[in-house]
């Protein structure tokens, strides 16, 4: 008799062509969306989506999120929403991660509706203050609706002595470049 804890069934995944093989669990706990996908039931052809590396669960392109849109999503930020979910150290549980390694597991747990998963991602990020460029920090802060980083990284902004590059505009937008401008006049 398989034990009810710890007889996990795993599924392979192919992700921008990397196979992963992981216990289900590890996903389903944490989203309704894989959630679902592990209680759909099998086709009727017989083909067994996820049970060999024949035949992996393709994310490429998948829309698995909450908005129903077709995202991209890389082996790189598959690996680091991995690493928080299943990491592989028991002791010392989880290696530090960086910010733009905490931004993709960010990006994948909201369009993956991994809300507890989000949320840490934004406490570990917001603790997280050594060399983060305060644009890239409103520009991730917008996106994910992170209000409380705005104004702190803008008034960053404001303090530095260099002028705002062609590129940072298009980041931030020009009708905030042109508040930030006016502020500094």
């Amino acid at each position: 008799q398989r034990d009810a804890s710890y007889y996990l069934p795993t599924k392979i995944f192919l992700v921008d062509n990397r196979l992963f093989q992981i216990p289900m669990h590890f996903l389903s706990s944490q989203s309704e969306v894989f959630k679902g996908m592990l209680e759909m039931p099998l086709p009727s052809d017989g083909a067994n989506e996820g049970m060999s590396d024949e035949t992996p669960i393709h994310l490429e392109g998948a829309s698995l999120n909450r908005r129903d849109l077709v995202i991209d999503v890389s082996k790189h930020d598959f690996r680091q929403l991995l690493r928080v979910l299943c990491p592989p150290k028991i002791i010392g549980w989880l290696e530090a991660l960086s910010f733009n390694e905490w931004h993709s597991v960010l990006k994948l747990a909201d369009q993956w509706c991994m809300d507890a998963v989000r949320a840490h991602a934004i406490e570990m990020m917001t603790n997280i203050t050594v060399d983060i460029d305060p644009i890239e920090k409103v520009v991730v802060a917008r996106r994910y609706g992170i209000t409380h980083w705005i104004a702190p990284a803008l008034d960053t902004i404001l303090q530095r002595s260099q002028t705002l590059s062609g590129k940072d505009v298009g980041r931030l937008g020009l009708l905030t470049a042109l508040h930030l401008v006016e502020i500094r006049e």
